[in-house]
């Protein structure tokens, strides 16, 4: 992307996210379907990337280790995809990229992991790593309220997603 446009790395134009494979509704509706996957691999900026990719390493290498690399992939692209979906429903308009609702779905699934030892866990920590995880929810989704550029469908599609 940087090579085809070296300024998408600070603003990249809803044009240029498209033609690199962001989602869109028309062209979703109109066949293109793999968009609801390779939107998860176009990010808008240096800085969506950069946060993406810290939130990928800081849940993705415990879920990793817990289910395995199959079950860690299939979370992740049901993720990506539910996000994908309820993201083209609820604005079918609206330039869709970035990674977020597959991290979303991971961070689902680990309240689910957390949620399912808790006979194993001391009371403390249960509380700690469960308060951990939905203040985080909190805070992105948050975030994404405050800053409508933000596709808070796709993070709420992801974490469904990560909870099936």
């Amino acid at each position: 992307m940087y090579k085809q446009d070296p300024t998408c790395l600070w603003k990249p134009t809803g044009d240029f996210l498209i033609s690199a494979g962001a989602d869109y509704g028309p062209l979703f509706a109109g066949g293109q379907w793999w968009r609801i996957l390779t939107c998860g691999f176009v990010h808008c900026g240096a800085w969506h990337l950069l946060l993406n990719m810290c939130a990928l390493y800081n849940i993705g290498g415990s879920i990793e280790r817990r289910v395995g690399v199959v079950k860690y992939l299939i979370i992740y692209f049901c993720s990506l995809i539910t996000g994908s979906f309820l993201s083209l429903y609820m604005h079918p308009y609206v330039v869709s990229a970035g990674a977020s609702g597959a991290i979303f779905g991971l961070l689902g699934c680990q309240l689910l992991i957390i949620w399912s030892s808790r006979h194993n866990l001391p009371r403390s920590v249960l509380i700690n790593l469960l308060l951990s995880d939905i203040m985080t929810l909190a805070v992105y989704l948050g975030i994404g309220y405050f800053f409508p550029h933000i596709d808070i469908f796709a993070h709420i599609g992801g974490l469904l997603g990560g909870l099936r």
